[in-house]
C-alpha cells in the first residue's frame, strides 16, 4: 500500500506538470468538453509479427485517501495491480 501511495503522488505531480504546461493555450482545464488523456505504446505479442499498438486511457488524478488494492491484473504478470 505504501508503495501505491508513493506512485499515486508522483502520478498526481506529473498530471499538475502537464496542466501547467497547457496554460498559455486559450482552454479551461476545468471545462468540461476538455479532457486530458494519456497515450501508451503497447507491443505485439511475443511470436506475432513486430508492431506497436497505440493506445490511450483517461488521464485522471488518483485519490491517494481511497486507493485500494484489487489484485493482480493477470496471472501471468503479478508485478502490475487494478486500483
Amino acid at each position: 500500500m505504501i508503495l501505491a501511495r508513493r506512485i499515486a503522488k508522483i502520478r498526481n505531480a506529473r498530471i499538475e506538470s502537464s496542466k501547467a504546461k497547457i496554460k498559455g493555450f486559450k482552454v479551461e482545464i476545468d471545462d468540461s468538453h476538455v479532457h486530458l488523456v494519456y497515450h501508451v505504446l503497447m507491443p505485439s505479442c511475443k511470436g506475432d509479427d513486430s508492431k506497436i499498438y497505440v493506445g490511450e486511457t483517461t488521464y485522471d488524478k488518483i485519490d491517494i485517501d481511497n486507493i485500494s488494492i484489487l489484485g493482480c491484473t493477470g496471472k501471468n504478470n503479478p508485478t502490475n495491480f487494478s486500483l
